[in-house]
């Protein structure tokens, strides 16, 4: 698979402006990202990281039931929904996914105009039902990625760059066939949890099942909750972790070393 490394996270949210300033009072330096076009009824505002990854914070401008990320929000309690993967061979990675059984769209175009009036394009596709938030959506630029990432990556936190993104899941199997790569099997004993960890580049995707019932990623999934369990950051500040509150939008946050 020509998988190269996470592209962003999407949070969905319920109050755009609310969650912007909610991240900037936890050190973050948050950019307003622009809109999608009418039909998507979103709009976003980024946090940039310096590894060329970065967090979308996306809400809604108007009622759009139809978008992929609306019942994510509205019946799942939104915070991490999805997230997306830069591919070097697209076509041949969507064929792949689909083949294994993953519920995805064909790519379609899709775009967003900045709030200085640069149009940015670009091709993704959609991830939809159980494999939402499980199965990364791929994207390919057409205009300039560079222009489609804010330029301000430093933050007061010391957040430098993605770390890993923890999903949890029911079925390992799954995902290992969902997934034309080699993983490393990993154990996390503060979460009693064993699964598959995926190195993209320098980020990684590791797919967490629980160990028992008194594993905090059961109720989780129990919940049903958005697939993304936590989201951890490097840092080269002071090590923190945020439970999914209402400082934090409903996101695991972690900072690591």
């Amino acid at each position: 698979m020509g998988l190269a490394s996470v592209d962003h996270v999407v949070v969905a949210v319920r109050d755009l402006e609310a969650a912007g300033a909610a991240y900037r009072e936890l050190g973050f330096t948050v950019v307003q990202g622009g809109r999608h076009p009418p039909r998507f009824g979103s709009w976003n505002q980024l946090i940039a990281l310096e590894d060329g990854a970065y967090i979308e914070l996306l809400g809604f401008y108007a009622a759009s039931p139809e978008h992929p990320w609306w019942a994510a929000l509205h019946e799942k309690g939104g915070g991490v929904v999805d997230f997306c993967v830069e591919s070097t061979t697209v076509e041949r990675d969507l064929d792949r996914l689909k083949a294994s059984g993953v519920d995805a769209s064909e790519l379609f175009r899709l775009s967003r105009r900045r709030p200085d009036g640069v149009e940015l394009s670009w091709r993704c596709n959609a991830v939809r039902g159980a494999w939402q938030g499980v199965a990364p959506f791929l994207i390919q630029d057409v205009t300039p990625r560079d222009s489609r990432v804010p330029d301000s990556r430093r933050h007061a936190n010391g957040a430098t760059g993605l770390d890993a993104l923890f999903v949890a899941v029911a079925d390992l199997e799954a995902v290992r066939a969902a997934f034309d790569l080699i993983p490393e099997p990993v154990r996390n004993d503060e979460w009693r949890a064993s699964g598959l960890s995926y190195a993209l580049g320098t980020h990684r995707l590791v797919y967490l099942a629980p160990d028992d019932d008194r594993s905090p990623l059961r109720a989780w999934l129990d919940a049903d909750k958005p697939k993304p369990f936590a989201l951890s950051l490097k840092t080269a500040g002071e090590p923190r972790a945020f439970p999914p509150d209402d400082r934090t939008l409903g996101v695991r946050l972690l900072l690591v070393p």
